[in-house]
């Protein structure tokens, strides 16, 4: 019932855009000069750009090509002025990625705005990123992510999914957004990259269906002043980061059990807040974040226990060098150890929340990380030197992105860089390290 009553508050929201069209002529007859401001106005602009990986292969630890591909992507804004405008972005990549040939063809945006009034309106395919913080965002539950994308670009990573999102402008400092998420869209896991155990095979995702109750939806307050800016939100519905679970064990023809290995939706709300300031020169900015899972939880291991998360980050500038530091907290409630059973038929239960915690974050009552994130631009800014580093301090896994780009004109750039995991035994990164750790190269040019 709540999900039709949000649902009713959005549209209430919004009545006055179906008071007239986006494109609608307020006059019947209208000078050259007008007539002129009624057309759209339109930019297209994309890029193109080839890059390939080079990393250690699993079986015999020699180097190989990890990725290798072609890329090219078409950026369409159509601007109707102060009525709104709309946007579309189309992505073709073509080559060979963990042992295969493969081709694909992504709408990775496309949706519509309309304004009216103190009322912004957009419906359709879009990214949508919450958080002040760096790398690390507990606020961000809106839109997923595909975490086996290689790209030098750490945003390509995220996936669009519809949405119908509509924003009213209290004044200019102040403004409330509304979101709602008709159907789940899960983000993909590395899980095909990591050798399984005998018997254990990967099946289809279990996702909701497309009726109305599985609906979810956002609301965010946003202020921005000049001391501070920031904002107070929530979200509840699925989690766009899905668990894991196994389904029945089935008997084989050759008396061996098969047991399929399935990304499972969870139901959440989280409640969050974020900031950013200055203090004299340094730049302020955190996010926390507090998530509660449905009731049954304990008795669900896909599902993730309750949990805080927050971070707290500062930034600096001098000259052509900055950096960004940050400390990023978990605190999981309820939690319990979990201990390898020492009857062997209860292991493949011991595995299963073994790596959902794992992906979770929550292999410990209480984590402390840090990030660092320091660049320099050289030459007039024709070579830059960035860096992404962090370090899980309890469970001792760190995570390496340097980039060096050499920009050869404004539209062309040459970037070579690497992507590093380390992890001790038994640790996520551990997991995927042989898998995702490589160096890259990109050739991109701009249009």
């Amino acid at each position: 019932m709540k999900t039709y009553i949000v649902i009713l508050i959005l549209l209430i929201i919004n009545s006055e855009l179906f008071a007239q069209s986006l494109f609608e002529n307020a006059g019947n007859e209208l000078s050259d000069n007008e007539k002129k401001q009624e057309n759209l106005n339109v930019d297209i602009n994309g890029y193109i750009r080839g890059v390939f990986y080079i990393g250690e292969n699993i079986a015999d630890n020699i180097a190989e090509f990890k990725s290798l591909y072609g890329e090219t992507a078409l950026k369409l804004k159509a601007d109707k002025g102060e009525f709104g405008n709309a946007f579309a972005e189309i992505r073709y990549r073509n080559g060979y990625q963990f042992g295969k040939e493969f081709s694909l063809v992504e709408l990775r945006e496309v949706y519509i705005n309309a304004y009216i009034s103190k009322f912004d309106f957009r419906v359709g395919k879009q990214i949508v990123a919450w958080g002040k913080a760096d790398g690390f965002n507990p606020t961000n539950n809106i839109t997923p992510n595909d975490m086996t994308v290689r790209s030098p670009n750490a945003d390509d990573i995220r996936l669009g999914n519809f949405l119908i999102k509509s924003k009213f402008s209290i004044n200019s400092k102040l403004n409330f957004e509304g979101i709602w998420i008709p159907r789940y869209k899960g983000s993909v896991l590395p899980l095909e990259l990591t050798p399984l155990p005998q018997g254990i095979t990967l099946g289809e995702p279990i996702y909701p269906d497309a009726s109305l109750k599985n609906s979810g939806y956002a609301f965010k307050f946003n202020f921005i002043f000049p001391e501070i800016d920031g904002s107070v939100s929530y979200f509840n519905g699925y989690n766009p980061m899905p668990g894991i679970n196994f389904g029945i064990p089935e008997m084989l023809p050759d008396s061996t059990m098969s047991i399929s290995f399935n990304t499972i939706a969870y139901k959440q709300q989280v409640i969050g807040f974020d900031f950013s300031t200055t203090l004299n020169n340094y730049g302020l900015r955190g996010e926390i974040a507090y998530r509660n899972t449905e009731d049954d939880y304990k008795n669900k291991s896909y599902m993730p226990n309750p949990d805080l998360q927050y971070v707290l980050g500062i930034d600096r500038t001098f000259g052509d060098f900055s950096i960004i530091a940050q400390y990023v907290g978990r605190y999981v409630i309820d939690f319990r150890k979990l201990d390898e059973p020492e009857d062997t038929t209860l292991i493949i239960d011991y595995e299963l929340k073994n790596y959902n915690r794992l992906f979770f974050g929550q292999t410990e009552k209480i984590t402390h990380s840090v990030s660092l994130r320091p660049a320099i631009s050289l030459f007039y800014v024709t070579l830059s030197l960035e860096t992404f580093v962090m370090y899980n301090i309890t469970t001792d896994e760190l995570l390496l992105f340097p980039k060096l780009t050499y920009s050869i004109t404004d539209a062309l750039k040459l970037s070579v860089g690497a992507n590093y995991y380390y992890g001790k035994e038994n640790t996520l990164y551990d997991l995927i390290d042989k898998s995702m750790s490589s160096v890259f190269f990109e050739l991109k040019a701009s249009f």
